[in-house]
């Protein structure tokens, strides 16, 4: 099912909006658009001017006329996320991972965190093993996309380490996959309390040994009082 149609009322106005505000934001010709979609001349005009219409187009005034998604907006750039959520990899990459059936959080941000703008990173906390989430998602990651695959108690040991790419990718702006930030906050306060506990039961249990500890107890010594 076509998400996005099916919001959207029509599969030709779906098409265009997934052009015009799914890529590169640049003015397109009505022919481009007509070539791209395989759709006639009628119909793409028609769902052009009610778009333009809507406030979401941008059209000059030459001729033939150019439209151009008007990205200035905020309804543009929530009209964009749900284009990324529902076509391309995105959905792509959430079928892969569901279909592994672990416990999984997973959103992409942009690759300028590492000084590659236009550059792409995907992370994925998971309790999956991470060889085989590499494997499911070596098709649908590709193109300079990095993939970064670890368990939340490893997410968490790191941010707590220092590590730089990681804290960048816990601050920014994600496009999530699978989960969202209140699922995150979540699964790490559980890691954080984990870890915690742990702490306080190897402490604990060192403080008994110290305490318990005989450094004369001789196991083969006879019990006193013992016949």
């Amino acid at each position: 099912m076509d998400l996005l149609a099916a919001l959207t009322g029509s599969r030709i106005r779906a098409d265009l909006i997934a052009i015009l505000f799914g890529g590169r934001a640049r003015p397109w010709k009505p022919m481009e658009l007509e070539a791209v979609t395989g759709r006639s001349h009628s119909p793409i005009h028609r769902e052009l001017r009610r778009l333009v219409e809507a406030g979401l187009l941008r059209t000059t005034a030459r001729r033939p006329a150019e439209f151009q998604a008007d990205t200035d907006t905020p309804v543009a750039r929530e009209i964009r996320r749900l284009v990324l959520q529902t076509r391309g990899r995105v959905p792509k990459l959430r079928h892969a991972l569901v279909q592994l059936r672990g416990r999984t959080i997973a959103w992409a941000v942009g690759g300028s965190l590492k000084g590659a703008p236009g550059r792409t990173a995907v992370v994925v906390l998971t309790s999956t093993p991470k060889s085989l989430v590499r494997i499911q998602l070596a098709e649908l990651v590709q193109g300079g996309t990095e993939l970064h695959v670890m368990s939340p108690s490893e997410w968490v040991t790191r941010l707590d380490k220092g590590d730089v790419f990681l804290r960048r990718s816990r601050r920014a702006r994600k496009l999530w996959i699978i989960g969202n930030w209140e699922e995150l906050t979540r699964r790490e306060r559980a890691e954080i309390e984990s870890k915690l506990l742990l702490q306080t039961v190897r402490r604990n249990w060192r403080e008994e040994l110290s305490d318990e500890w005989d450094e004369d107890w001789d196991p083969d010594a006879p019990i006193p009082g013992a016949a």
